[in-house]
C-alpha cells in the first residue's frame, strides 16, 4: 500500500514531510491503528518530528527514515482493515531538502570561471599593450639615433672640408649597421646582427661585453642625386610570437 508518496534523502536517511493533522486524527489513530495492531506507538528509529500548532492543525515536520516504508506496510496494511488514511484526517505539504544538482553545479562553475577569467584576460591584454608600447618607443629612439648619426657624419665632413658623403658612400645601395656609441658604420654581409644592450648605462650598440637584445637595426642609403641622399632605418623585433617592424626615412642634403 502507498499512503505516502515521499522521497528518501540519501545523505541524511530522512525525508522531510510537512503534515497538518486535524483534531480527528488522534481519535481515529487510536481506534484504527492502536487497537488493531500489536504496535502502540511508532518505533523511535523510524522518524523524528517537530511540532507547532497552526489554525486548528498540529503543524508537524516529520523526517521518515529509510526503514519507514517497510515497517508501515508490514504493520499497518497487513494488521488493519484500513487500506488508506481517510482524506479528512490530514493534509500534507512536502518540503524537499536536497543538495545542488549537476546542472546547478555546472552553472555555478561557469559563472565562477567567467568572473575569474574575464578580469585576468583584461589584465593580460593590458600588460601586453604596455609592453608593446614600450618596445615601440624604444624602436623609435633607435631609429632616430641612426638618423642623427648619419646627419652628424655629414656635418663633420662639411666642417672638416671633406666630401659630404665621406664614410657614407660605402653604404649607398647596401645594408649597414651603425654603432653610435663607438661611432662606426659598417656593411652587413646579409642581415645585420641584433643590437646588444648595456644594462649599466642603457646603451644599445655592438660592444661584445653587452647582453643580447630583441632589437635589430639596419640602415639603407640611396643616392637621389649628387646633393641628396635618402636614408631609411628599419627596426625589427620579436613581440611574443610575432615579428614587429618600424621604419623611419629621411633625406639629407649637401648644404655646402
Amino acid at each position: 500500500m502507498k499512503s505516502f508518496n515521499y522521497k528518501i534523502n540519501k545523505k541524511s536517511g530522512f525525508t522531510p514531510t510537512l503534515i497538518f493533522f486535524s483534531n480527528k486524527f488522534e481519535k481515529w489513530f487510536s481506534s484504527v491503528f492502536s487497537k488493531n495492531t500489536s504496535e502502540s506507538v511508532f518505533p523511535s528509529n523510524l522518524f523524528k518530528t517537530k511540532r507547532k500548532l497552526v489554525s486548528g492543525f498540529t503543524h508537524t515536520l516529520i523526517f521518515f527514515s529509510n526503514k519507514f516504508e517497510k515497517w508501515f506496510s508490514s504493520v499497518f496494511s497487513k494488521n488493519t482493515s484500513e487500506s488508506v488514511f481517510p482524506s479528512n484526517l490530514f493534509k500534507t505539504k512536502r518540503k524537499l531538502v536536497s543538495g545542488f544538482t549537476l546542472v546547478e553545479t555546472l552553472i555555478a562553475i561557469t559563472v565562477l570561471i567567467s568572473a575569474i577569467v574575464g578580469p585576468m584576460v583584461i589584465v593580460q591584454k593590458s600588460l601586453s599593450s604596455a609592453n608593446f608600447s614600450k618596445d615601440q618607443i624604444t624602436a623609435f629612439y633607435l631609429a632616430q639615433e641612426a638618423i642623427e648619426y648619419i646627419r652628424n657624419k655629414r656635418d663633420e665632413n662639411t666642417l672638416s672640408g671633406l666630401s659630404w658623403t665621406n664614410g657614407l658612400s660605402d653604404c649607398i645601395g647596401k645594408k649597414c649597421a651603425v654603432d653610435a656609441v663607438n661611432e662606426t658604420l659598417s656593411q652587413c654581409s646579409d642581415n645585420c646582427p641584433n643590437l646588444l644592450f648595456d644594462t649599466t648605462n642603457s646603451f644599445y650598440g655592438y660592444n661584445p661585453d653587452w647582453k643580447n637584445s630583441k632589437f635589430n637595426r639596419s640602415i639603407e642609403i640611396k643616392n637621389v642625386n649628387s646633393d641628396e641622399l635618402s636614408v631609411n632605418v628599419i627596426i625589427s623585433w620579436k613581440s611574443g610570437v610575432f615579428m614587429k617592424n618600424f621604419s623611419v626615412r629621411e633625406n639629407i642634403f649637401n648644404w655646402q
